[in-house]
C-alpha cells in the first residue's frame, strides 16, 4: 500500500478492528471522495467489503485502486482471493500470477496458488510451495500443506518430518496434530496416532478427530471403544453421513445388526456422494447375509455396483485404500453370480425408505 497519514490509516484501522465496518466503509470513503489518487483509501474499501462479504463491491473498489496504480500488488492479490472464494479459479491463478510478478516476496500468493492447483497438478502445487519456503522456510502453512500432499501422495517419512515441525513449531495448530494422526493411522501406528489425536482434542474436539479415533479403534477390534467415539463424533455433528457409516461397520461386527442397519439408514438419507453410497449399500448387503436374507442381500449389491460403475472418476475413501475399484466391482461381480445360481432374486429390503 502507498505511505498515508499513520493517524488517519489508524482510526479507520482500528473501527475494522473493532467489526464497525459501517462506520469504516463511510469514514475511508469521506477520506477517498478528497483524495482520489491514493491508492490505500480504495484498498481499505475494498478489505472492508471483502469482510462484509460482499465480493462484487469488494472487487470494484481493488479495481480502482489498480487504476490508480497498476503495479499495486496488494489488490491483485486480494482480487484473486475474492475469485478463489467464489470458485472462479482462472481468474484467481490470473490474479495470483500477476501478484507474484509485482511481488515475488508474496508467500500467501503462492500457496493460494498451490491450493488450487493441489487436486490437478500436484507436481505443480509442490514446486508453488517450495518457491513460498524460499522465501520464509519457517512459514506454518507452506510446511503444512506440503506435508498434507506428501501425506496423499503416501510420502510418509517426509509427511512426517513437515507434520513434526508444524507441530513443534505451534503446538496449538490443531490441523497439524490431526494430519499427523492421519499419518500414523495410515502407517498402522496406532499407538502414535492415538497419542497424537488425543494432543489434538486437548486443543479443541472436533468430531472429525472422534470419527478418526473411532476408525482406529476398529482396526484394533476394540468394538466397544468405537462405538463410543463415533457416538461422540455424531453428538457433534450429526448431518456427516461417513460417521453413520463407519458406525453401522462398528455394530455389524459385533453383530447388532438391527443397530447396524438404522445407522446406514441414517446415512443413506444424508449422503450425496455416490463413494459414501456405495459403502452404505456393500454394508446393507453384509447386514442382510448376516441375517441370511439373500434376496435383500442381492438387491444391496447390486444397487452397490451401480455406485461404482457410474461413478469410475473418484476413490473409495470411505472403503480400504489398498483395494482399488475395480477389484470391488469384481468381487460384487462374482457375489451376484454366485447368488443368481443359487436361485436368489433382486427385491428391495421393506426396511429402507424409498
Amino acid at each position: 500500500m502507498a505511505k498515508s497519514d499513520n493517524s488517519i490509516i489508524e482510526k479507520g484501522k482500528n473501527l475494522i478492528l473493532s467489526e464497525k465496518y459501517d462506520e469504516a466503509l463511510k469514514y475511508f470513503k469521506d477520506i477517498y471522495d478528497k483524495n482520489k489518487e491514493n491508492v490505500i483509501y480504495p484498498n481499505y474499501i475494498g478489505l472492508v467489503y471483502l469482510l462484509k462479504e460482499e465480493f462484487k463491491n469488494a472487487a470494484d473498489y481493488f479495481k480502482k485502486a489498480i487504476d490508480v496504480e497498476p503495479d499495486n500488488w496488494y489488490s491483485y492479490h486480494k482480487l484473486g482471493q475474492i475469485c478463489h472464494i467464489k470458485k472462479i479459479e482462472k481468474c484467481a491463478i490470473d490474479y495470483f500470477t500477476e501478484t507474484i510478478e509485482r511481488n515475488p516476496k508474496d508467500i500467501y500468493a503462492f500457496i493460494n496458488l498451490a491450493l488450487i492447483f493441489e487436486k490437478e497438478d500436484q507436481d505443480l502445487s509442490i514446486e508453488l510451495i517450495n518457491s513460498a519456503l524460499e522465501v520464509d522456510p519457517l512459514n506454518l502453512i507452506a510446511n503444512y500443506l506440503l506435508g498434507t500432499i506428501f501425506l496423499k501422495q503416501k510420502d510418509f517419512k517426509n509427511a512426517e518430518k513437515l507434520l513434526l515441525n508444524v507441530t513443534k513449531k505451534n503446538s496449538d495448530f490443531l490441523m497439524g496434530w490431526y494430519k499427523l494422526g492421519t499419518l500414523y493411522f495410515k502407517m498402522g501406528k496406532s499407538k502414535n496416532a492415538i497419542e497424537t489425536l488425543s494432543k489434538a482434542l486437548s486443543i479443541s474436539k472436533k468430531p472429525y478427530i472422534y470419527n478418526l479415533l473411532g476408525l482406529i479403534s476398529l482396526q484394533r477390534f476394540k468394538l466397544d471403544e468405537a462405538v463410543d467415539y463415533l457416538k461422540e463424533s455424531i453428538k457433534l455433528d450429526p448431518e456427516d453421513p461417513s460417521t453413520w457409516i463407519n458406525l453401522a461397520d462398528a455394530y455389524q461386527r459385533g453383530d447388532k445388526i438391527d443397530s447396524a442397519k438404522l445407522c446406514l439408514k441414517e446415512a443413506l438419507k444424508l449422503t450425496k456422494n455416490k463413494d459414501q453410497e456405495f459403502s452404505i449399500w456393500a454394508n446393507y448387503a453384509n447386514c442382510y447375509e448376516k441375517e441370511d436374507k439373500m434376496n435383500y442381500c442381492v438387491y444391496c449389491l447390486e444397487q452397490a455396483r451401480e455406485c461404482v460403475t457410474t461413478n469410475d472418476s473418484s476413490k473409495l475413501e470411505d472403503f480400504k485404500e489398498e483395494e482399488s475399484k475395480m477389484e470391488y466391482i469384481h468381487r460384487i461381480s462374482i457375489a451376484l453370480q454366485n447368488y443368481e445360481k443359487e436361485g436368489h432374486i433382486s427385491r428391495r429390503p421393506d426396511d429402507i425408505d424409498e
